[in-house]
């Protein structure tokens, strides 16, 4: 697995420790399966971020989302919801070059109750302006598709 030649966000620096999300499902009639939120360091004032590529070389078209799960925890890029959502509330910090590229956020699993799928949030470029998404997690996930790890 390679690390891309995206920038590095800008150090951050963050609101008061996140207490539950800004946007939950549960007032959507969703179930929140899975929500880690390891090694996200909330309790210091600022921290930064790159982008990373989870595909192989000479991998398909697309790959699953317990597959993505899998590589964004042994890439130690395993994040969840808190950071998207942070990252909606800094998003002039983010760099241009990342709008061609959807982030997703394994570390969150929501369930929906109408026909039971399983959804990651993941964040996209739309109208000017990044978007928090939910998309199934059986689905298949393209090259487009990045995760973020911490940089210490």
């Amino acid at each position: 697995m390679t690390v891309t030649g995206v920038s590095k966000l800008p150090i951050l620096t963050l609101p008061a420790t996140p207490t539950g999300f800004n946007r939950s499902l549960t007032k959507e009639d969703w179930t929140l399966i899975e929500n880690v939120e390891a090694n996200i360091p909330f309790r210091v004032s600022a921290f930064s971020l790159e982008l990373i590529e989870f595909f192989e070389r000479r991998e398909g078209l697309a790959i699953v989302g317990d597959e993505m799960k899998k590589r964004s925890k042994a890439l130690k890029a395993h994040h969840g919801q808190k950071l998207a959502e942070l990252l909606l509330l800094n998003q002039s910090q983010i760099p241009r070059e990342w709008r061609q590229f959807y982030i997703a956020f394994p570390a969150t699993i929501w369930q929906r109750q109408d026909d039971r799928r399983l959804l990651i949030p993941y964040l996209g470029w739309f109208e000017g302006q990044w978007v928090l998404y939910f998309g199934g997690l059986e689905r298949g996930w393209n090259d487009r598709v990045r995760l973020i790890r911490i940089i210490k």
